[in-house]
């Protein structure tokens, strides 16, 4: 058996270092939550990865603060779930106005009718509907031998 060629090894790239984790500051995240500070602050404040050239720069602190929201977080031993802020007027410019619903009229109270002038002169105007003319008569459908023998027959 001969030799096999022997092929050139490939060159190992470095890998990049993985971000190191950091602990999230919950107590620090529920007191900026609860004075009302904005996600670009509280990033700013908490998030030691926050990058403000980013297209998103808030997407982790919103995702935090969701999950305190929804799940809640452990913070002093004790489970905590972050209040839902308050909605104004001026914040939800975004969302179409919900349509009021109208109300379904009572059943007990009858309509009045008001008759006026202008009701009655209306009400003498309506013509009533002709009905539709055929040209051909209806004939009966075709009958079976047993109704035909049926039928009295005049003898004279």
């Amino acid at each position: 058996m001969g030799k096999t060629a022997n092929k050139p090894k490939a060159a190992k790239t470095k890998k990049a270092e993985p971000k190191t984790r950091v602990a999230i500051p919950w107590a620090k995240l529920k007191q900026l939550w609860d004075a009302g500070k904005s996600y670009l602050e509280m990033a700013k404040a908490t998030d030691p990865h926050f990058d403000p050239s980013k297209p998103d720069a808030t997407k982790t602190t919103r995702a935090k603060i969701s999950v305190a929201m929804n799940k809640g977080v452990t913070i002093d031993g004790k489970l905590v779930r972050f209040k839902r802020r308050e909605r104004t007027k001026d914040v939800a410019i975004g969302k179409k106005a919900s349509k009021k619903k109208p109300q379904a009229k009572p059943t007990k109270a009858k309509a009045v009718k008001i008759s006026t002038a202008k009701t009655e002169k209306k009400e003498k105007e309506v013509k009533p509907a002709e009905p539709v003319k055929t040209t051909e008569p209806i004939k009966p459908a075709v009958e079976s031998k047993e109704v035909e023998a049926a039928k009295p027959t005049v003898t004279n």
